[in-house]
């Protein structure tokens, strides 16, 4: 594992714990911070690299939305669909402190990508 990849993995391990102090994350969440956007998603019991399908939401903190995918359908038994609902649920009750939180941790992404490239 590269020298970034260990950084940008502390950046959203980071993230996701100063995250559950604000809200109620599911245990197999997953954050993936990019420039302008964070996405939360439930990670894949068999594939680790990918998310479960129709489980994510990502606040863009540039628009400052928040938006999901739709899966076409609702089933509280599907945990993608359940967790996704939970987590936009909680980002919205919860919405000043996520925002500024996410800003945060997209402004230390920035940062994180233009040292790499020094």
């Amino acid at each position: 594992m590269s020298t970034l990849e260990t950084k940008y993995n502390a950046l959203t391990n980071d993230f996701k714990k100063e995250l559950q102090n604000i809200i109620t994350l599911a245990d197999n969440a997953v954050c993936i911070i990019n420039v302008t956007s964070i996405k939360i998603a439930l990670q894949d019991a068999i594939d680790a690299q990918k998310i479960v399908f129709a489980s994510d939401v990502e606040l863009n903190v540039k628009s400052q939305k928040l938006n999901f995918p739709n899966s076409g359908s609702f089933n509280p038994d599907n945990k993608g669909n359940f967790w996704r609902t939970i987590h936009a649920a909680n980002i919205l009750q919860n919405w000043e402190a996520v925002l500024e939180l996410s800003k945060k941790y997209c402004e230390k992404h920035t940062h994180l990508l233009e040292s790499a490239f020094e």
